[in-house]
Protein backbone atom coordinates (compact mmCIF):
# COMPACT_ATOMS: atom_id res chain seq x y z
CA UNK A 1 0.00 0.00 0.00
CA UNK A 2 1.32 3.42 -0.90
CA UNK A 3 0.34 6.79 0.48
CA UNK A 4 -1.24 7.56 3.83
CA UNK A 5 -3.25 4.94 5.70
CA UNK A 6 -6.81 6.14 6.32
CA UNK A 7 -9.50 4.59 8.47
CA UNK A 8 -13.10 5.55 9.09
CA UNK A 9 -14.33 5.34 12.67
CA UNK A 10 -17.82 6.23 13.92
CA UNK A 11 -17.86 9.99 14.68
CA UNK A 12 -20.10 9.32 17.69
CA UNK A 13 -17.15 7.67 19.45
CA UNK A 14 -15.31 11.01 19.70
CA UNK A 15 -17.95 12.41 22.09
CA UNK A 16 -19.29 9.23 23.70
CA UNK A 17 -18.93 9.89 27.44
CA UNK A 18 -19.17 6.16 28.18
CA UNK A 19 -15.79 5.68 26.51
CA UNK A 20 -12.40 6.41 28.03
CA UNK A 21 -9.63 8.18 26.08
CA UNK A 22 -7.76 4.87 25.65
CA UNK A 23 -10.88 3.34 24.10
CA UNK A 24 -10.76 5.91 21.31
CA UNK A 25 -7.03 5.30 20.89
CA UNK A 26 -7.62 1.54 20.62
CA UNK A 27 -10.33 2.18 18.03
CA UNK A 28 -7.85 4.22 16.00
CA UNK A 29 -5.06 1.63 16.32
CA UNK A 30 -7.45 -1.09 15.18
CA UNK A 31 -8.31 1.06 12.18
CA UNK A 32 -4.62 1.33 11.29
CA UNK A 33 -4.23 -2.43 11.10
CA UNK A 34 -7.29 -3.61 9.19
CA UNK A 35 -7.08 -5.82 6.13
CA UNK A 36 -8.96 -5.17 2.88
CA UNK A 37 -12.10 -6.72 4.38
CA UNK A 38 -11.96 -4.42 7.43
CA UNK A 39 -10.78 -7.06 9.94
CA UNK A 40 -7.88 -6.53 12.37
CA UNK A 41 -6.02 -9.53 13.74
CA UNK A 42 -3.24 -7.65 15.52
CA UNK A 43 -2.55 -9.09 18.96
CA UNK A 44 -3.47 -7.16 22.08
CA UNK A 45 0.14 -7.46 23.25
CA UNK A 46 1.40 -5.77 20.06
CA UNK A 47 -1.26 -3.06 20.26
CA UNK A 48 -0.35 -2.39 23.90
CA UNK A 49 3.32 -2.16 22.97
CA UNK A 50 2.49 0.26 20.15
CA UNK A 51 0.39 2.42 22.50
CA UNK A 52 2.76 2.20 25.49
CA UNK A 53 0.25 0.63 27.87
CA UNK A 54 -0.58 -2.72 29.45
CA UNK A 55 -2.32 -5.50 27.51
CA UNK A 56 -5.08 -5.45 30.12
CA UNK A 57 -5.77 -1.80 29.20
CA UNK A 58 -6.26 -2.82 25.56
CA UNK A 59 -8.42 -5.77 26.61
CA UNK A 60 -10.68 -3.58 28.76
CA UNK A 61 -10.99 -0.97 25.99
CA UNK A 62 -11.97 -3.65 23.47
CA UNK A 63 -14.59 -5.00 25.86
CA UNK A 64 -16.12 -1.52 26.27
CA UNK A 65 -16.03 -0.89 22.50
CA UNK A 66 -17.74 -4.22 21.75
CA UNK A 67 -20.38 -3.58 24.43
CA UNK A 68 -21.03 -0.06 23.06
CA UNK A 69 -21.46 -1.47 19.55
CA UNK A 70 -18.36 0.08 17.95
CA UNK A 71 -16.60 -3.25 17.33
CA UNK A 72 -17.61 -6.63 15.96
CA UNK A 73 -15.57 -9.60 17.21
CA UNK A 74 -15.10 -13.11 15.91
CA UNK A 75 -13.14 -15.79 17.71
CA UNK A 76 -11.77 -18.98 16.23
CA UNK A 77 -9.69 -21.83 17.59
CA UNK A 78 -6.13 -22.09 16.38
CA UNK A 79 -5.03 -25.54 15.18
CA UNK A 80 -4.24 -27.23 18.50
CA UNK A 81 -7.25 -25.74 20.28
CA UNK A 82 -5.00 -24.33 23.01
CA UNK A 83 -5.10 -20.79 21.66
CA UNK A 84 -7.86 -18.64 20.28
CA UNK A 85 -7.52 -16.10 17.53
CA UNK A 86 -9.56 -12.91 17.69
CA UNK A 87 -10.47 -10.67 14.80
CA UNK A 88 -12.08 -7.28 15.27
CA UNK A 89 -13.87 -5.02 12.82
CA UNK A 90 -15.03 -1.46 13.37
CA UNK A 91 -18.79 -1.39 12.90
CA UNK A 92 -20.45 1.30 10.87
CA UNK A 93 -23.19 2.80 12.96
CA UNK A 94 -26.08 4.25 10.93
CA UNK A 95 -27.28 6.58 13.69
CA UNK A 96 -23.86 8.21 13.93
CA UNK A 97 -24.40 11.83 14.87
Amino acid sequence: MTGPRLSIIPARAATDRALKPRDLQVLCVLGRHTNDDGWCRKSQVKMADEMGCARSTVFEAIERLVKAGYLERITSDVQDGAMREHALRIRSICNDA
